[in-house]
């Protein structure tokens, strides 16, 4: 590494430390508004006034709106950080996540891939945003694995990827869901980031093989042509790929995955934002048995 590099390097970590701190006071922040909240709620309850006020939702979003502008910040993006957070709010007042009581069991959520996989994150997400509580997300081989064991009663809900922003419909999960009779339920799409990872002593230069899914190869074509020494192994999913050079323990292989999936594994990410587009984005349907009567 050059001189030129390694100033660069440094000067990038600074500003990484600088959003984590940021990130921090963000959470800090948002956990005390959400107490307000619930303690809002709470007040409303006692005093038997309606928990939803429109009116009071749409001054916030003009204020939210006027101090983005002052800042610079598109209002669609305040928007949509707005909305979840009220939503959430709105979640509080209505259960009272204050309360002392134990949370009910959540609803099990079948994925295709296993843990650190993309799929598990929308599900998370998923369930942070409905308020699910004590979610647990469930991991499958395949997307007919997946939606067998919701027909078949061992799951409540499944999720499956539908849509990419860059690759378009993901042909294989339709066909899956179309086998059967289904009913969606919620949707959400997530922001796909993928880096490269490996074991803690590798690096570029030592790298003889990087595996992933075909579509998360296919996505990182531009980057993966600057190492032409190289091998690209497809591999089922993501996480496993990760998961299968924890095992392996051989700092000549690599995989493109999200950065939590290498971690999971104890790995070390050596490279971010390797996909050739950065607005990267899956669509993913959330789906339950068809009701009958």
């Amino acid at each position: 590494m050059t001189p030129d590099e390694s100033s660069q390097r440094a000067e990038i970590e600074a500003l990484r430390a600088q959003i984590d701190a940021i990130d921090r006071d963000i959470v800090r922040l948002l956990a005390k508004r959400l107490r307000a909240a619930a303690e809002i709620g709470r007040l409303k309850q006692e005093g038997e006034v309606a928990l939803v006020d429109e009116l009071r939702e749409v001054e916030v979003q003009r204020r939210w709106r006027a101090h983005a502008s002052i800042e610079g910040i598109p209002g669609v993006v305040t928007d949509s950080v707005l909305r979840e957070i009220v939503g959430h709010s709105r979640r509080v007042q209505e259960y009272d996540d204050q309360s002392s009581t134990p949370a009910a069991p959540g609803p099990r959520i079948a994925y295709q891939g296993v843990s650190g996989a993309y799929s598990e994150r929308a599900a998370h997400e998923i369930a942070v945003r409905d308020g699910f509580a004590n979610v647990e997300p469930i991991g499958f081989p395949s997307f007919e694995a997946a939606l067998a064991a919701l027909v078949a009663g061992e799951v409540q809900l499944a999720l499956l990827p539908v849509q990419n922003s860059i690759c378009g419909r993901i042909d294989a999960a339709w066909s899956a869901i179309d086998a059967h009779t289904l009913r969606v339920v919620g949707e959400i799409e997530i922001r796909i980031e993928h880096c490269l990872v490996g074991l803690p002593d590798a690096d570029l230069q030592s790298l003889r093989n990087v595996r992933s899914h075909p579509v998360a190869l296919d996505q990182c074509r531009l980057f993966l042509g600057t190492l032409p020494h190289v091998v690209v192994e497809p591999w089922p999913d993501t996480a496993d790929a990760a998961r299968s050079i924890a095992e392996a323990r051989d700092p000549s292989i690599a995989a493109i995955c999200h950065e939590d999936a290498g971690r999971h594994h104890g790995l070390t990410v050596l490279r971010r934002g390797v996909a050739d587009e950065p607005d990267n984005r899956t669509r993913f349907l959330l789906l339950a048995p068809e009701v009958t009567t």
